[in-house]
């Protein structure tokens, strides 16, 4: 519900936007990027990212705007949580831990809406801008409960959810481990 809400969001305020439109089942908010990961890599971050600790929070998306570089359309919140913040830190320290690489860009947290927007199509401005210079503010927030977090591995424009770990103080016995169609990954 909360997937078509974002979507239904997007292409309010996304008239006249020529792009390719996200799926709606491929919706997502990215805290840290990875990238290709090794089985043994991935078997160890995941035995790690069972200790992160961040109680549950709501993430308010409010805003629309665009990354004209990578040719993007995003739905975002105007204001982050702390707890989002938090749970970054941590997974960060969970992945040098358990000795794998990521991105070190700083957390921008946005949801991808549309991709490949041609030059001309939109009227946002860059990141960061003041509501009012492009990043414009949805007419009605979505109010997004985050109560878990995942790793997902993206491969040919697919998500598939590996392992997933609720929020708060919840034990290594919560985590939600899920096979790839057809076997591992």
């Amino acid at each position: 519900m909360l997937k078509a809400a974002i979507a239904g969001a997007a292409r309010n305020p996304a008239r006249g936007v020529s792009g390719r439109r996200v799926r709606d089942e491929n919706l997502h908010l990215t805290v840290l990027f990875l990238g290709a990961l090794a089985a043994d890599a991935e078997a160890r971050l995941a035995q790690a990212a069972a200790g992160v600790r961040v109680a549950p929070f709501e993430l308010v998306l409010d805003r629309v705007g665009c990354f004209f570089r990578a040719g993007v359309l995003w739905v975002g919140p105007g204001r982050v949580p702390p707890a989002l913040f938090e749970l970054r830190g941590q997974l960060e320290g969970v992945a040098r831990g358990a000795g794998v690489a990521f991105d070190p860009k700083p957390l921008v947290p946005h949801v991808t809406c549309y991709r490949d927007l041609k030059k001309g199509t939109h009227t946002f401005s860059k990141a960061g801008s003041p509501p009012g210079k492009g990043v414009r503010p949805l007419f009605e927030p979505l109010r997004w409960p985050v109560r878990d977090f995942a790793l997902v591995h993206s491969a040919g424009g697919q998500y598939h959810v590996v392992s997933q770990w609720p929020l708060q103080n919840a034990s290594a016995s919560n985590v939600k481990t899920v096979q790839a169609p057809g076997g591992t990954e």
